[in-house]
C-alpha cells in the first residue's frame, strides 16, 4: 500500500476476476470492497496502515467463523446457521489490516484425502478436473492453483 500502487478500485477488480475462477463458497465480496475503501480512506488521511496485513486480500477455510455467514465445516446441518461472532484468527486478521473476500471448501470434519461434503461437493484440481485438489485445504490449494491466495 505504501508504494500507491494498489487501492480499492484495483482489489475490486480482482475480486470480481476471482469469483469468477475458482471453486468457492461464502465470498464476501461486497464487505471486501467496502473494507479495502475504507483503508484507502484511512491510508489517505492518516498516512500509514492499520497493520502488517493492511489491504492483503485473505482467503479462509470455511472451519472459522466470520459474523453474518455459515460455518459449515461440510455438515448440512450447519448450512443457513450463520455465525453470530468472529473467531479469534478472524479478528486477529482484521485487526492485522487484512481484507476477508472468500471461505474455501473444505471435508466434511475437515479429515479426508479429498476435499469433498454434501453442502458443496466436490473441489477439483483446476489443472485436471479428473482429480481432486486434495484433503482439509482442498479449496484453499485450488486458489493457490489460480495464484488467488496472497497466503495458504
Amino acid at each position: 500500500m505504501e508504494s500507491k500502487g494498489c487501492d480499492g478500485g484495483n482489489l475490486q477488480e480482482s475480486i470480481r476476476c476471482s469469483a469468477a475462477r475458482q471453486l468457492h463458497h461464502g465470498d464476501c465480496f461486497d464487505e471486501a470492497i467496502q473494507r479495502a475503501e475504507e483503508l484507502d480512506v484511512y491510508f489517505a488521511k492518516e498516512g500509514k496502515t492499520i497493520g502488517p496485513l493492511h489491504g492483503l486480500p485473505i482467503s479462509l477455510k470455511d472451519q472459522f467463523n466470520i459474523k453474518g455467514l455459515d460455518t459449515t465445516i461440510g455438515y448440512m446441518s450447519r448450512v443457513n446457521k450463520p455465525a453470530s461472532n468472529d473467531s479469534t484468527l478472524v479478528t486477529l486478521l482484521l485487526n492485522a489490516g487484512a481484507i476477508l473476500y472468500v471461505k474455501t471448501n473444505v471435508p466434511a470434519t475437515l479429515m479426508r484425502g479429498e476435499t469433498v461434503n454434501n453442502v458443496f461437493g466436490t473441489t477439483c484440481n483446476p489443472r485436471n478436473r479428473k482429480l481432486t485438489s486434495g484433503g482439509s485445504s482442498g479449496g484453499e490449494s485450488a486458489l493457490v492453483s489460480f495464484r488467488e491466495a496472497s497466503l495458504a
